[in-house]
């Protein structure tokens, strides 16, 4: 009699699956939702700018053999780098070979996402 009064004072365990999956839904456009906030906060820090920065000087010295100087900013939407008092100076030492006031290439994000670049539009 005891064992039967045991049994009877435990809950019941109905699970509702529809609350589970409406919870889990929402936990997951929660994290989706928050992802561009994270996206545009890390694209405005000073160290991601200096990464670009310090790759792009990096690229143009080993593709081009070109030293050059400018400022990076970095945009997520639209997605966009650009490059703005860019100077390359010359190899005689006279004025600079180039100078340019703004650069932005805007990539295109499925092909970034595929592992190619197509620059999209350049301005």
């Amino acid at each position: 009699m005891a064992l039967g009064r045991l049994v009877l004072a435990l809950p019941a365990r109905n699970r509702d699956f529809g609350r589970v999956l409406a919870r889990l839904v929402c936990g997951l456009f929660a994290v989706v939702g928050a992802l561009p906030l994270l996206a545009g906060f890390v694209l405005s820090t000073s160290s991601l700018k200096n990464w670009a920065a310090s790759e792009t000087t990096r690229v143009l010295k080993e593709q081009l053999g070109l030293r050059a100087s400018f400022r990076v900013e970095l945009k997520l939407l639209p997605l966009r780098v650009t490059v703005n008092e860019l100077v390359v100076p010359s190899s005689d030492g006279g004025t600079p070979a180039l100078e340019v006031t703004r650069i932005a290439v805007a990539p295109r994000i499925f092909s970034l996402l595929s592992g190619r670049l197509d620059a999209g539009d350049v301005e």
